[in-house]
């Protein structure tokens, strides 16, 4: 029959998480967990088979084998309130983001940067909105990695960038007249308030 291991890593909240891994499948990596809390891939060696685990959605194991440095970041939650306080003086949107993983990846020739966003959220707080939630975008599905994921990679001996790519996953967009002309305002008085600070600044 099929070989499985099971993995029973610790979880954020203490308990014990149990995982099965295929070690017989060979193919693409296969995230486990939603959102994925690690990446597996199997490969086939001149006389064994390799099963690696990674943090992060892993790249050609080539380029792996000869990291000389990486580095990933979890951040569980972030939030950003936009607060009008010279006009309608009261919050005008807020967005949150859940979880954001950062990821660095240094070898003898390349960098790269990963970033994935699981699922964002930006509602509209007017008192009298009719669609609260102007943004939505979360993954399709639970085997999918996240709802934005962005690769940049170059070489290190060059400055531009060899490789960008960005997955957006469901997405859904609802925006009302009254939220755009709020935004506005707000863009305008901002922009007004830094032009005056820059001028008494003399820059």
């Amino acid at each position: 029959g099929e070989r499985v291991l099971l993995l029973s890593p610790l979880g954020d909240a203490g308990a014990l998480e149990q995982y099965e891994i295929a070690v017989d499948a060979l193919g693409e990596p296969v995230a486990h967990g939603a959102p994925p809390r690690f990446w597996t891939v199997t490969s086939l060696g001149e006389s064994h088979r390799a099963l690696r685990i990674s943090p992060r959605l892993p790249t050609d194991a080539a380029r792996s084998a000869e990291l000389s440095l990486s580095l990933s970041f979890l951040i569980a939650s972030a939030g950003l309130s936009l607060v009008d306080v010279r006009g309608r003086r009261s919050e005008l949107a807020y967005a949150r983001a859940a979880p954001i993983v950062i990821s660095a990846m240094q070898s003898g020739t390349e960098l790269e940067w990963q970033l994935l966003v699981t699922r964002l959220q930006l509602d509209n707080q007017l008192p009298r909105a009719g669609l609260t939630t102007v943004l939505l975008g979360e993954a399709a599905a639970e085997a999918a990695p996240g709802w934005l994921q962005l690769n940049v990679s170059r070489r290190r001996t060059e400055k531009r960038i060899r490789e960008l790519t960005i997955s957006l996953s469901d997405t859904q967009l609802q925006i009302e007249e009254a939220f755009l002309g709020a935004v506005h305002g707000f863009g305008a008085r901002l922009s007004a308030a830094v032009a005056a600070a820059a001028g008494e600044a003399g820059l």
